[in-house]
């Protein structure tokens, strides 16, 4: 793997990472990479990474949306998905290779859309509507300020609603036609149980980049009393891309895929968000991977503990298992001792900052002194293990 520094953010990245069951993830996918957050008292999420080559995926399109839909809705990542010409975009110029779903045209929207990032305090984000997936990427690693990109998807469903339209119970009644139509049952049975919950108290909209011969359509559902409260969880998102082989020969059905792709990078921060594909509806794909996200499901969800496992030194596993169950304090992993500029001058495997105790590898005993002019209690590894006891004791009060 790779250790990744981005700004005041640092991240380890694994390779080709088998994702399923125990990661709490309904459907089984292998990650190109995953970013794990390097400093456990961030409270970051993992990020799994795909980068895809048309050539390669456009006959499992919708297979792939359904992994990533799963992952998000695991609640333990976060998912990327980047296509080849994102990365090759960072090298050369590859001319309007996506279709921006994001640049807003249309004067009345801009005007709503500007008026909501002033409203909900996110005007750094509009800057993001005109990049592509990896810059997006970037961006996020830099600053993976959840509450911010799910209020900036938020303002981006909202901008779709049509009261005109679907204000009335007839408008209301066609729209639920067309998500009859357009989606598989699990997507219908879980908007409607939320419709059927708080009757009369929505607006609706749906979303097609042209009006004719669209590649893409997202339907939108909101509770109106979250959107005075800027209440994500209250918005619901259904997207269809078209993507039998009839609309694949069609010139822009590439950048159409490559925006759909972007599109789910935005609206994974919606709790119910559902991307589909036309052909994979079509062949009654059952869509395991879509729940309920108000139902809490703590199967394979992490501990604290589990996570420092996971960013530990091997050498530490079986102490830090015996502190689990003796209800030590949790150290964070891959700890950083900084000074009073911010500055990193001394790191330890494993760190109590409230106790001020630091367990250092061979290789870090070097910043023992440092640790110890700062008043913090320092061990080296064989010194902890040779007694356990002692410091399980230390960190269990």
């Amino acid at each position: 793997g790779y250790f990744y520094k981005i700004g005041n953010r640092a991240w380890y990245i694994e390779l080709q990472v088998d994702l399923g069951q125990t990661d709490g993830i309904l459907v089984k996918s292998r990650a190109d990479f995953v970013f794990r957050p390097a400093r456990a008292r961030d409270g970051l999420q993992p990020i799994a990474v795909f980068t895809d080559g048309f050539a390669f995926h456009k006959d499992r399109i919708g297979k792939d949306m359904h992994q990533r839909c799963a992952i998000a809705q695991s609640n333990n990542f976060h998912i990327w998905s980047l296509s080849w010409k994102d990365i090759e975009n960072q090298y050369k110029n590859q001319n309007h290779f996506f279709e921006n779903h994001t640049h807003i045209q249309n004067q009345e929207k801009i005007i709503k859309y500007n008026q909501l990032t002033e409203l909900y305090e996110i005007k750094d984000l509009r800057k993001t509507n005109n990049i592509d997936s990896f810059e997006w990427l970037i961006h996020f690693l830099m600053n993976p300020d959840y509450e911010k990109w799910g209020c900036h998807a938020f303002i981006h469903g909202l901008i779709h609603l049509d009261n005109i339209t679907y204000g009335t119970p007839e408008g209301e009644s066609k729209w639920f036609k067309n998500l009859e139509a357009a989606y598989p049952v699990e997507v219908n049975e879980i908007i409607k149980d939320a419709f059927e919950a708080k009757q009369n108290q929505w607006f609706y909209g749906l979303f097609q980049p042209k009006l004719e011969d669209s590649f893409l359509q997202l339907s939108v559902a909101v509770q109106k009393d979250a959107i005075q409260i800027n209440k994500a969880s209250g918005m619901y998102i259904a997207c269809r891309l078209e993507d039998f082989d009839k609309f694949q020969e069609e010139k822009g059905f590439e950048a159409a895929w490559n925006g759909f792709l972007r599109l789910y990078n935005l609206f994974q921060f919606i709790p119910h968000s559902y991307f589909i594909t036309g052909q994979d509806m079509a062949n009654g794909v059952a869509y395991q991977g879509f729940r309920d996200a108000d139902i809490e499901d703590v199967s394979g969800t992490k501990s604290e503990w589990d996570e420092v496992i996971e960013l530990s030194d091997p050498a530490f596993y079986e102490l830090i298992k015996k502190m689990a169950e003796m209800n030590c304090h949790v150290p964070e992993a891959g700890f950083e001792l900084v000074d009073e500029k911010g500055e990193i001058i001394a790191e330890a495997e494993l760190g109590w900052i409230e106790k001020k105790v630091a367990f250092l590898l061979s290789r870090q005993i070097e910043f023992t002194l440092i640790f110890q002019q700062a008043g913090w209690d320092v061990a080296v590894i064989d010194e902890v293990l040779d007694d356990t006891k002692k410091y399980i004791s230390l960190l269990s009060d």
